[in-house]
């Protein structure tokens, strides 16, 4: 039972797509101009609107955050489980020269952590989750995870009622078995070690609504936008979003300003403080290291 809630297509390619942007404000590690270094995992979902690391990056820089140094490792249709193999290790080989990542994020495929007959297998997502982030440590023992809680397929998908009764169910095993594995993560290496970004609630607190593609699976440009700021306001502990300028990010997604209002309050809805976020409680305590604070500059 459910504890308290708060496109781009790349279907069978098993091509690795590599995206990268931005350079650290600083090379020094530990200064406070440097940037975060942040790796990402995951597949078509994390390709979503040219790669929701680049909106991640983006919304950093709009809030006044040193622009952060972001790589993305995503093959269509896999699992977490690829990035394991030694042929597909890019942890090392990609981090910041003479630096390592301060976090990784996590996004896997979008029925594993699910009861889904055929490629389902909850209990395999979780081990594979701890099994990278361990890994990660070994060589970036600084780094912090984030997972990226994905959404269920759009009312109307034939998932349903066959598979799951409607999308809210499906929504349900996906938040509780993302929990599951940040509980797990910050049970191995202490609290605040992992965090759920609830990218999935934000597209059920919009019931759903113009958030997809045709294939009514994949995310559409509006939807990339709300995953990058839910994805934004996890990693960075910043619960309030809606005070971020979004104009320049929505003109190049090709959308409007009221698209950026309406998805920058429903990224603070599941943000917000109060609202239970992760393994770690709520949102003053998604991440357990201090926060940036923005730019005087910035207008809010």
């Amino acid at each position: 039972m459910r504890t308290q809630r708060p496109m781009w297509r790349a279907l069978g390619a098993i091509a690795l797509a590599i995206a990268s942007a931005g350079a650290r404000g600083a090379d020094a590690a530990g200064d406070d101009t440097a940037g975060r270094n942040i790796l990402f995992f995951g597949n078509s979902f994390t390709m979503t609107a040219g790669g929701v690391e680049n909106i991640v990056r983006d919304v950093a820089v709009a809030a006044g955050e040193p622009e952060p140094y972001v790589r993305a490792a995503a093959i269509g249709g896999q699992a977490l489980e690829i990035f394991l193999r030694p042929e597909v290790w890019v942890i090392d080989g990609w981090a910041p020269e003479g630096d390592t990542w301060d976090t990784i994020v996590m996004q896997e495929l979008s029925t594993k952590p699910t009861s889904h007959p055929d490629t389902g297998d909850p209990a395999g997502f979780r081990a594979d989750a701890l099994m990278l982030y361990e890994k990660a440590l070994m060589t970036h023992p600084g780094a912090n995870s984030v997972l990226f809680e994905t959404w269920a397929r759009a009312p109307g998908h034939d998932f349903y009622p066959d598979i799951f009764p409607n999308p809210v169910a499906m929504q349900d095993e996906l938040w509780d078995n993302y929990r599951l594995a940040a509980g797990d993560i910050n049970a191995a290496h202490g609290r605040g070690a992992s965090a759920v970004a609830p990218v999935g609630e934000g597209f059920q607190s919009l019931a759903w609504r113009d958030l997809y593609a045709d294939d009514l699976w994949h995310a559409n440009a509006r939807g990339g936008l709300l995953a990058g700021l839910i994805l934004y306001g996890t990693i960075y502990a910043d619960p309030t979003v809606g005070d971020i300028d979004l104009t320049a990010i929505a003109t190049g997604l090709g959308l409007t300003e009221a698209d950026a209002l309406e998805l920058s309050a429903a990224a603070d809805a599941v943000l917000a403080p109060g609202a239970p976020i992760g393994a770690t409680g709520t949102s003053a305590l998604l991440w357990m290291i201090p926060r940036r604070r923005r730019r005087a500059e910035v207008s809010r």
